[in-house]
């Protein structure tokens, strides 16, 4: 009884931590959100999306095509426009890039918590991946990093939770989220490396050496 009680403490302090680095992270990047689409890749992306509502059919970003970002940001550009009448993917893309870095924040502790079995390092590290310039400058404005950065954290944790439970059903959805990093940008596939050493190493992931 007793040990049901401090887990559920722990869960709820987890819970408290999760929220307020969500929160501080999404709110730090509305702060110093970027006055528009500025880059040309942030335009070309936006403009895509739009023709996707406007032809019924999907459509490929330049070069890579990214299919996960047009999928992605067309889901909030389509409510949007629902709700608001909106025929700019503009706030779609930024609050799509703001949602994404954010929770890759959270997928940050979570990921160090697990790794390092501390909360506090998982913490710092969460902090210090949020305000680093050269990640925050990357999430003030549309951009395709954050999204793909979002799933290949994903991707990790629910391959450490396959390693964890022994889980067909985790090692799946990994790879689902490492396929979908991929499909937002090419380069995603080296974010696996890491993950993979960890998987099918038991002493680097369980610090047992």
């Amino acid at each position: 009884m007793e040990n049901e009680v401090i887990k559920k403490k722990r869960i709820s302090k987890d819970k408290l931590i999760i929220i307020a680095l969500f929160l501080f992270s999404f709110l730090l990047r509305l702060i110093f959100k970027n006055a528009g689409l500025f880059h040309f890749d942030s335009y070309a992306d936006a403009r895509t999306v739009e023709q996707i509502l406007e032809t019924g059919k999907m459509q490929y970003s330049y070069s890579y095509g990214s299919p996960t970002t047009m999928v992605t940001v067309f889901i909030f550009f389509l409510i949007d426009h629902l709700i608001s009448g909106a025929t700019k993917a503009e706030g779609a893309y930024f609050f799509v890039t703001f949602l994404t870095a954010s929770l890759s924040i959270v997928l940050i502790y979570l990921l160090t918590k697990r790794i390092l079995k501390s909360r506090y390092i998982g913490i710092a590290s969460a902090i210090f991946f949020s305000i680093n310039p050269v990640f925050l400058a990357a999430t003030t404005y549309p951009k395709t990093h954050s999204i793909s950065i979002l799933f290949a954290l994903l991707g990790g944790y629910l391959l450490l939770k396959s390693a964890d439970k022994n889980s067909l059903k985790y090692l799946i959805l990994s790879g689902l989220s490492f396929g979908l990093n991929i499909g937002t940008r090419p380069d995603g596939i080296l974010y696996i490396l890491p993950f993979a050493l960890l998987y099918f190493s038991p002493k680097i992931r369980n610090k047992s050496l």
